[in-house]
């Protein structure tokens, strides 16, 4: 038998932890990279009878470790990867009553001038999280990139322990991520 480890990105030192709250998720951004490392459905509850535990998409911690990064990435100039340290203008955002999207912006600075704004965007009855990247250029050099995209996880561990239908996260598929 073999014995899952936490990649690791998690032995490293987080960064400070920044609260997303929609009318449908709960959602946790890392300044250390600007990662999405937590997301709770919170109109899914994992027991129907007890509202208070939501499904859990993703988390940063132990065996059920399952996060999205992104990053940029150049050859010959800086670039802020899944582990470079951003700025928030807040650590606690919501998506306020009327509003349909919520915008929760990080900024990367480096000394030659460049900057690099992430952008979270959330919309109001919306499961999904679109991004964007927002890159300004104040130094005397061109600068050329790529943004890069990835999940990264744990191989998930199934616990048979009898026959538990009502079990969401039991049955649903994991994803093809390393």
């Amino acid at each position: 038998a073999t014995t899952a480890s936490t990649p690791a990105a998690t032995a490293t030192s987080a960064g400070q932890r920044i609260e997303i709250r929609t009318d449908v998720l709960h959602a946790v951004i890392d300044t250390r990279g600007g990662n999405l490392v937590e997301a709770d459905l919170l109109a899914y509850p994992l027991d129907p009878s007890d509202r208070s535990k939501p499904v859990h998409l993703l988390s940063d911690t132990g065996e059920g470790f399952f996060v999205a990064q992104t990053g940029l990435v150049s050859s010959a100039s800086p670039a802020p990867d899944h582990k470079a340290p951003f700025n928030a203008e807040k650590t606690d955002y919501a998506l306020a009553d009327g509003a349909d999207t919520l915008e929760v912006p990080l900024t990367w600075t480096d000394a030659s001038g460049l900057t690099v704004r992430k952008v979270y965007i959330f919309k109001r009855a919306s499961y999904l999280i679109d991004t964007r990247e927002e890159v300004t250029n104040a130094s005397s050099s061109p600068w050329t990139g790529n943004e890069y995209r990835q999940l990264q996880r744990v191989p998930p561990v199934i616990k048979s322990s009898g026959f538990a239908f009502s079990d969401p996260e039991r049955f649903a598929f994991a994803g093809i991520a390393d």
